[in-house]
């Protein structure tokens, strides 16, 4: 379920893996939330760095967010620079000081904005299949508006 280049959990595994989370808060009455980013511009760092380059730049970024959050989080690869982070036992704010801090670590690195989108159980919705719904919606709008961190609770 670990990708070798990035050692972060495939995309294929991610929604099962989200979704025993959320069964897993729902049971215990918890909070989990999930994070979703992505930089801007990304086709314009692959056409100055070139693919090679970009490749080992996501590799890099993918070390960067796994050394930024706890033992108990799951770094998830969703596609190309985008990224997951599933985060148990997290409400809405700590996500937000979470992704604040992984954001700031990957602009760094990708040397262009890195945007995240949160979406928490049972705030936003109450399926791993809505979470992730919730988080791309959020960061699309987080995208457009141009917003670092973009929640639904910044969307009403």
């Amino acid at each position: 379920a670990v990708e070798t280049g990035t050692g972060t959990i495939k995309r294929s595994h991610a929604e099962g893996l989200i979704n025993e989370e959320v069964e897993r808060a729902r049971r215990y009455s918890r909070s989990a939330t999930l994070v979703m980013m992505g930089p801007d511009d990304w086709e314009e760092i692959v056409n100055q760095r070139g693919a090679e380059a970009a490749e080992h730049l996501i590799a890099e970024v993918a070390r960067s967010y796994i050394e930024n959050v706890r033992s108990i989080d799951r770094i998830i690869h969703l596609n190309g620079p985008d990224f997951g982070a599933l985060l148990p036992e997290t409400n809405l704010e700590g996500a937000q000081v979470v992704a604040e801090k992984l954001c700031a670590a990957a602009s760094e690195l990708f040397g262009t904005q890195v945007r995240a989108g949160v979406a928490a159980f049972p705030e936003d919705d109450v399926t791993g299949q809505g979470l992730i719904s919730e988080a791309e919606e959020a960061l699309s709008f987080g995208r457009i508006a141009q917003i670092t961190v973009a929640s639904r609770s910044l969307l009403t």
